[in-house]
């Protein structure tokens, strides 16, 4: 059974309902329709306009209502449509957000290059967002001051990666970039059994969660089930198979947020 059956069962039945609020994260177009329903059912006063506006999936529905749209969160949305909506409205660009956003680089160099591209040389969640765009890599050469190690560990890019000058493993081990992978493998084998496997439930390339995904089908006795481990498990599209064997591990609200539950996956 699917895990999207399994939840159909379950919210059928009444065991589990909808959280709106987290489907609003959702980057799958069946989740949009869901919302779409919902809201033309109750209004849109089940939205979460912070989610929804970062949400480059929620396009259609964002233009529909767009006075309710949050500026700070449309600007790390990647859609073209919404590059277009930052393109036309620069003034209500936050460009910290925009830092992480990889298709608005020439918005980002435009800034940086601007007058008041220096009020972000010490701003650290600018820092952590521009350090973690896979596109960036032009501007982290460019601009060296503004390159922070998190983010470095975290960016999916090769090229960015090797601009870090320390591994982090608890960042390192959140990047799913097959380069990744390697390091990664490589770093697990000074850890003890259980140290990583937090870090690694955020990982959304598959060949890196099938190293989590071994050791807790290993020891079946053990819950896993602390609360930060459910979270990242239910946000993340490759722990779909180990949810559908281990539904003690879904956190069933922010279940809702992970687009595989829309997809059909074998056990």
């Amino acid at each position: 059974m699917s895990l999207r059956s399994f939840i159909s069962g379950a919210v059928g039945g009444g065991v589990v309902e909808v959280n709106y609020k987290y489907l609003c994260a959702n980057k799958s177009a069946s989740a949009m329709l869901m919302l779409e329903s919902k809201i033309n059912e109750v209004g849109v006063g089940c939205v979460d306009w912070y989610r929804l506006s970062e949400n480059p999936f929620a396009m259609s529905l964002l233009l529909r209502y767009s006075d309710n749209i949050s500026w700070t969160y449309l600007s790390s949305n990647s859609n073209p449509s919404a590059i277009s909506l930052l393109e036309s409205n620069r003034d209500r660009i936050d460009y910290r957000n925009l830092a992480k956003n990889p298709n608005a680089i020439h918005l980002l160099r435009e800034y940086l290059e601007g007058a008041n591209g220096s009020a972000m040389n010490n701003i650290l969640v600018f820092k952590l967002n521009l350090s973690k765009n896979p596109n960036a890599y032009e501007l982290l050469v460019r601009y060296p001051h503004l390159r922070c190690d998190m983010g470095l560990n975290l960016n999916p890019n090769p090229a960015c990666l090797s601009l870090c000058s320390a591994y982090h493993d608890g960042w390192l081990f959140s990047n799913g970039a097959p380069s990744a992978t390697v390091l990664i493998h490589r770093r697990l084998q000074s850890y003890l059994e259980n140290e990583w496997i937090t870090y690694i439930a955020r990982n959304e390339n598959p060949d890196t969660f099938s190293m989590l995904e071994t050791m807790i089908d290993m020891h079946p006795e053990e819950s896993f089930a602390d609360g930060v481990m459910e979270m990242c498990l239910s946000r993340n599209p490759a722990a779909i198979g180990l949810l559908e064997r281990r539904p003690d591990l879904i956190h069933w609200e922010i279940i809702w947020s992970n687009s595989g539950i829309f997809e059909t996956s074998a056990v």
